[in-house]
C-alpha cells in the first residue's frame, strides 16, 4: 500500500473504472496473477471487516502485510478507507507510476525492515531449536548460523543505508507512519546502526512537517508515531520531538505536557508489552515478517511456521544444557563491580531503566546499603533469557545508549548462566529479578486449564527448587537480596514460599510508607483494584493469599525501570503481589 510521492503521475486500474466483476478480477489478474489478486482481495476484506468492528490495531496490521507484497515494477496498492457514516469497508486500486526520475530498484525501506525483523524471528526459533538438540546430543553448527544470521543482516541495514542517499525516494516511500513502523521493526531486528535511525527520525520529521497539520492527519496518527519510535529506544530528538508536538497543538491537542520521546512512556511500553506477550495479532506479525524474509532469501528454505515455534521455544525445558563460560573482562569494562541479574529478563526493558537511572529509593530498599552509598550507576547488570528476539532487541538498544560496557544481555537457561556466576564472576552479586515468569495453568477442575501454560509449578514452571538454590548460592556472599513480582497470587505465593521454605531465604518487612506517591507514578489510582478471574478462582478455591507484612502494596522499583508487564497492570488496575527476600549465611 503506497502513499503518492510527488512531482509523478499515474494512471489507475480500479475497483471503479472497471464494469463488472468478472472485468475488475480478470485486470487485475492479468497485472498481479490470479494468486496475488485474490491474495490483496482477501486482506483488503480483511481490513474492511477489523474497521467495520473497530478493530483498529489488526486493521493496521493488515495494511502492513499490504505494505510488504512484492508487486510487479512500477505497480502500487492504494487502500481508501470509506467512513462508517458512508457505509464503511476499504477499496483498493492499482496505481501505475510514471516516474520523472529513475526509477529505484529493489525492496523499499519498510520492505528491508520488515525483512530484518523475518530473520531475527528465524534466528531466534533456530537459535531456541538449537539449545534442544545440544540438550539431546545432537551437533549443530550454532555459531555458524549465528554468523550466517549477523551477515545477512548486515546486508539488509546496507540495502536500507543506500536507498537513504535518494531523499525524494525514501521520503515518498516512508510517508505517512512507515517511518516509525520501520524504526520499531529494525530496533526490533536488534539493529544498532545509527545512520539507519537517524534518517528515519528525519524523514519522520519531515512528514510531520508536510501532513501533521492536515485534516486527515489525526492526533492518533501522530501519537502513533512518536510511541514507535519510543518503543524503537530514541531519546533526545529534539527535532522529531518539536515537529509532532506542533502539530498536536495545531489540532487543539494540548493537554499532554509529558515528553513524546520516552522509552519508559505509557505508550511505548504497552506497545512493548503486546510484543513480549506475544498476543494473537503479533504472533501473526511475526509469523508474516518470517514468510517475507523467507521469500526474499529465495533459497527453496521457507518453512510453515506456527504459534508453536513463536511462542513455546522460548520457554522450552532444554535438559542438561552444556554451562557457557562467560568472558567477564570482555563484557564489562569493570568486572569487580556489583551486579544485578535479571533472570526471564524478556525484552530488558527493566535493566536498561535501571542502567540508566539513579533513583537512591529503590537502591537503598534492594542493594542493602543502608549508608546509600551503593547506586545503581555503581553496578553491572546481566539479563538472561532463552528469547532470542527480545535478547537482541535489548542488545541493540543498550550499544544505542552506550551503557553496553555496564548492560549485557545473553541468551542462556537460568541455570547455567547463575552456575557461572558463581563460579566466576569477580564482584558481589547483590541483587536478583524475578519478574512475571510464564505462569503455569491453574486448574480449577480436571481437564481445564490454558494448555499454552506449563501444567503446574513442578512441570515446565520457570521458578524451581534448584533455580532458586542458585540463587540463594550467587547471593549469599554478600548478603543479596531477591526481588519477586508476578500478577497472579498463587505464583507469587508459591515462590515466595518455596523460597523460604525450602531454600532459606529470609523476608525482607516490606516498606509501606511510599506506597501512595509510588503507586501515583505507576498510573495507580487509589480505587479497588479489579479481580481477575485467575485470582478469584484461587480464592475461591481457598487458596493463600498474599497479604501482611512480608508483601509490598506499591511498586518497589522505580518507574523509569518497571517492566513493560508492571506498566501494564497498573494502567488496567490488575494487582501485583511483590516481595522481597535475603540471602543470608548457609542454605537449609
Amino acid at each position: 500500500m503506497a502513499f503518492l510521492p510527488p512531482s509523478r503521475e499515474y494512471s489507475r486500474l480500479s475497483t471503479h473504472q472497471i464494469g463488472s466483476t468478472a472485468e475488475k478480477r480478470q485486470g487485475f489478474e492479468s497485472i498481479l496473477g490470479a494468486e496475488k489478486a485474490k491474495q490483496l482481495e482477501q486482506l483488503v476484506e480483511e481490513r474492511s471487516l477489523a474497521r467495520l468492528e473497530g478493530n483498529y490495531l489488526h486493521a493496521d496490521m493488515i495494511r502492513d502485510q499490504i505494505s510488504s507484497l512484492d508487486l510487479p515494477d512500477n505497480w502500487e496498492v492504494v487502500v481508501t478507507d470509506v467512513p462508517r457514516k458512508q457505509g464503511g469497508g476499504s477499496t483498493w486500486e492499482l496505481v501505475q507510476t510514471k516516474q520523472e526520475m529513475p526509477i529505484l530498484e529493489g525492496p523499499t525501506v519498510l520492505q528491508l525492515a520488515h525483512a530484518a525483523l523475518g530473520l531475527a524471528v528465524e534466528c531466534s526459533v533456530q537459535a531456541n531449536l538449537g539449545r534442544a538438540h545440544t540438550a539431546l546430543g545432537m551437533q549443530q553448527q550454532t555459531s555458524h548460523k549465528e554468523n550466517e544470521g549477523n551477515e545477512q543482516l548486515d546486508f539488509i541495514v546496507e540495502q536500507a543505508k543506500a536507498r537513504f542517499q535518494h531523499t525524494n525516494w525514501t521520503d515518498a516511500e516512508l510517508a505517512g507512519r512507515k517511518a516509525a513502523d520501520a524504526a520499531f521493526w529494525f530496533a526490533l531486528a536488534g539493529v544498532t546502526d545509527q545512520f539507519i535511525f537517524e534518517n528515519l527520525t528525519d524523514v519522520a520529521t519531515r512528514e510531520l512537517g508536510r501532513f501533521g497539520s492536515r485534516s486527515s492527519c489525526r492526533a492518533k496518527d501522530i501519537y502513533q508515531i512518536m510511541e514507535r519510535f519510543s518503543a524503537a529506544g530514541f531519546q533526545n530528538t529534539d527535532r522529531l520531538e518539536e515537529a509532532a508536538k506542533k502539530a498536536l497543538i495545531a489540532k487543539g491537542d494540548t493537554d499532554d505536557c509529558d515528553p513524546l520521546l520516552d522509552f519508559h512512556s505509557d505508550r511505548s511500553l504497552l506497545l512493548i508489552w503486546k510484543f513480549s506477550t506475544k498476543q494473537k495479532k503479533q504472533r501473526a506479525f511475526l509469523r508474516s515478517a518470517l514468510t517475507h524474509w523467507q521469500r526474499q532469501k529465495g533459497d527453496g528454505e521457507e518453512e510453515e511456521s506456527g504459534d508453536s515455534e513463536l511462542t513455546k521455544t522460548d520457554d522450552m525445558d532444554i535438559g542438561e544444557a552444556q554451562i557457557q563460560e562467560y568472558n567477564w573482562n570482555g563484557m564489562f569494562k569493570d568486572p569487580s563491580r556489583p551486579l544485578v541479574i535479571d533472570v526471564g529478563c524478556g525484552m530488558g526493558v527493566s535493566l536498561l531503566g535501571l542502567a540508566s537511572g539513579n533513583s537512591q529509593v529503590s537502591s537503598q530498599v534492594l542493594l542493602g546499603e543502608n549508608s546509600s552509598s551503593l547506586s545503581w550507576k555503581d553496578c553491572n547488570f546481566v539479563g538472561l533469557d532463552l528469547g532470542a528476539l527480545g535478547i537482541g532487541y535489548a542488545r541493540g538498544l543498550a550499544f544505542r545508549r552506550g551503557i553496553d560496557d555496564r548492560l549485557q544481555f545473553v541468551v542462556d537457561s537460568a541455570e547455567s548462566c547463575l552456575q557461572s556466576l558463581v563460579r566466576s564472576y569477580p564482584g558481589p552479586i547483590k541483587l536478583c529479578l524475578i519478574q512475571f515468569p510464564t505462569p503455569y495453568s491453574l486448574k480449577t477442575t480436571p481437564g481445564t486449564g490454558n494448555t499454552q501454560l506449563p501444567s503446574s509449578p513442578r512441570d515446565g514452571f520457570m521458578v524451581t527448587e534448584e533455580l532458586l538454590h542458585l540463587v540463594h548460592q550467587a547471593l549469599s556472599k554478600s548478603d543479596g537480596k531477591l526481588l519477586l513480582q508476578s500478577n497472579c497470587e498463587d505464583v507469587a505465593v508459591y515462590m515466595h514460599d518455596l523460597a523460604i521454605e525450602k531454600v532459606g531465604f529470609q523476608v525482607e518487612a516490606a516498606d509501606q510508607s511510599m506506597s501512595e506517591t509510588t503507586c501515583a507514578s505507576y498510573g495507580y489510582t487509589s480505587s479497588t483494584p479489579r479481580v481477575p478471574q485467575r485470582m478469584a478462582d484461587w480464592i475461591t478455591m481457598g487458596g493463600k493469599r498474599a497479604v501482611g507484612d512480608d508483601w509490598s502494596k506499591a511498586p518497589i522499583l522505580h518507574r523509569a525501570s518497571a517492566t513493560e508487564t508492571e506498566v501494564a497492570c497498573a494502567l488496567n488496575g490488575t494487582p501485583v503481589h511483590r516481595c522481597v527476600l535475603r540471602a543470608v549465611g548457609d542454605q537449609i
